[in-house]
């Protein structure tokens, strides 16, 4: 998965943090992973509309999880291509199964990289191989010669990128929903049971 973190704070949202750490811990775990989900869709969408399409894997791969620490008030929440999703393909002139799983070649699609000639060792310019054991793991390795370079056709960044305001929106909006849907769910909840006494 491309590998790009970003930290988001809200300027001025200490009321906002006040309320969450007001909240238990399973109404914030059931608060942050809604409101995090929906601010992040837009993104999904995004980038599975900017990312390369060859077979479709990679645009149906792309997806969100979150991770949530509410002693800390802290949720990571990665968009990018799921490791569970794979596909087995046969290649038409050898005959060979393969497997594609698109989260082990994602970051290649978003930053581009070298293509390598099998069967002899990669060098650096100007580079000699000296007899020894470097050698002997580099020529054990057969990494190829840099037969080129594959352009960076991104995806992920400038989905983020381009829904930054939209996203601290979203956010901004669902945690504050979220905070007076539970308050008006515990005064229901205290009056049922004043009733009851």
């Amino acid at each position: 998965m491309p590998s790009a973190q970003v930290k988001m704070t809200f300027a001025r949202g200490e009321d906002l943090v006040k309320a969450l750490k007001a909240l238990p811990p399973a109404v914030f775990r059931r608060v942050a992973r809604a409101a995090n989900a929906k601010a992040m869709r837009p993104v999904v969408q995004k980038a599975k509309s900017l990312a390369a399409r060859r077979s479709g894997l990679l645009r149906r791969s792309i997806g969100i999880k979150t991770k949530l620490y509410p002693k800390k008030l802290v949720v990571a929440t990665v968009v990018g291509a799921r490791a569970n999703v794979m596909q087995e393909t046969v290649d038409p002139v050898t005959k060979q199964r393969r497997r594609q799983i698109p989260s082990k070649y994602a970051h290649l699609v978003e930053y581009g990289h070298r293509v390598a000639r099998k069967g002899t060792t990669l060098l650096r310019s100007g580079e000699t191989l000296k007899a020894g054991r470097r050698r002997a793991r580099l020529e054990k390795r057969k990494l190829g010669v840099a037969a080129g370079f594959v352009p960076a056709k991104p995806f992920m960044r400038p989905a983020f990128d381009g829904l930054v305001p939209t996203i601290t929106a979203v956010l901004r909006a669902e945690y504050a929903a979220a905070i007076e849907r539970e308050h008006a769910r515990s005064i229901k909840r205290l009056e049922k049971l004043k009733g009851k006494a």
